[in-house]
C-alpha cells in the first residue's frame, strides 16, 4: 500500500472490476463510502428493508396481473405482471447482498447483476411471441378495470421507491441497489404504457392491435435491460 493513500474497501474493488470489464475508461455514477460507519451500517439496513417491501407489492401485483391479463386475454398486462418476477428476483437478490457476511463480498454485485439479466432473456421470448401470435390472429383484448388500477397504482408508486433507492445506493456505492431502484422506474414506465393500452382499447375497440405492439415494446427493453444487466451497465 502506498504511504499516505488508504486502503481499498472490498465494496470499490467491485466498482472498479464492473468498470473494467466494460471494456473503456469509465466513471462510476455512484459515490464510493470510504469508511462503513454506523450511518452506512443503517443505510445498508435501509435498503434491505426496501428490498423486503418491493418483493411483498411485487407478489401482490404480480399475481393480480396475471390473473386479469389471462381473464382479458391482454398481453401486455400479462407480460407486465410477468415482469413483476424479474422485478422480485431483483429485491431478492438485494436482500440477500445486505445481509450477513455478503454485505462486504468483492463479487456479489456482478453475480446480482448477471441473475438479473438472466431472468430478463427468460422472459422476453414469452412476450414476444404471444404478442405476435395476438397480431397474427387479430385477437381483441377485453377491457379490465381492475387491471387500471393495479397499473395506475404501480405508476404513482414505483418512482417513489426507484428514487429512494437510487439515494441508498449512491450512499453505499452500490450498482445492485441501484439496479434494483432502476428496475423500478422501469415498470413504473411500462405500467404507464400499459394503462394507456388498456384505457384506448376500452374506449376505441378497433385499436385492439395497441395492446400486443406495447407487448412486443415491453420484449424489446427486457432484452436491452437483460443485455446492459450482464455487461455492468449499472456501474457506469
Amino acid at each position: 500500500m502506498t504511504a499516505g493513500r488508504p486502503a481499498r474497501e472490498p465494496g470499490n474493488q467491485v466498482q472498479d472490476d464492473l468498470c473494467g470489464e466494460a471494456g473503456s475508461t469509465c466513471q462510476s455514477a455512484l459515490p464510493v463510502p470510504t469508511v462503513r460507519d454506523a450511518g452506512w451500517q443503517r443505510a445498508a439496513r435501509q435498503a434491505r428493508w426496501l428490498a423486503w417491501a418491493s418483493l411483498t407489492w411485487m407478489c401482490t401485483e404480480g399475481v393480480i396481473g396475471l390473473w386479469q391479463g389471462l381473464t382479458v386475454g391482454s398481453v401486455a398486462l400479462t407480460g407486465w405482471a410477468l415482469g413483476s418476477a424479474v422485478e422480485g428476483l431483483a429485491s431478492v437478490i438485494v436482500v440477500w447482498r445486505f445481509t450477513g457476511s455478503r454485505t462486504l463480498s468483492e463479487t456479489a454485485e456482478r453475480r446480482a447483476q448477471r441473475g438479473v439479466a438472466v431472468s430478463f432473456w427468460l422472459l422476453a421470448p414469452y412476450i414476444a411471441v404471444e404478442s405476435v401470435r395476438d397480431l397474427i390472429a387479430g385477437h381483441h383484448p377485453e377491457a379490465t378495470v381492475i387491471g387500471m388500477v393495479l397499473t395506475a397504482v404501480a405508476l404513482l408508486e414505483m418512482p417513489l421507491l426507484g428514487r429512494a433507492k437510487h439515494k441508498l445506493a449512491a450512499r453505499l456505492g452500490s450498482a445492485a441497489t441501484a439496479g434494483e431502484g432502476t428496475q423500478n422506474y422501469l415498470c413504473a414506465a411500462q405500467a404507464a404504457a400499459v394503462l394507456l393500452g388498456l384505457a384506448v382499447t376500452a374506449a376505441w375497440p378497433a385499436t385492439w392491435w395497441l395492446d400486443p405492439a406495447i407487448g412486443l415494446g415491453i420484449a424489446a427493453v427486457a432484452l436491452r435491460e437483460g443485455i446492459g444487466s450482464w455487461r455492468g451497465d449499472d456501474c457506469c
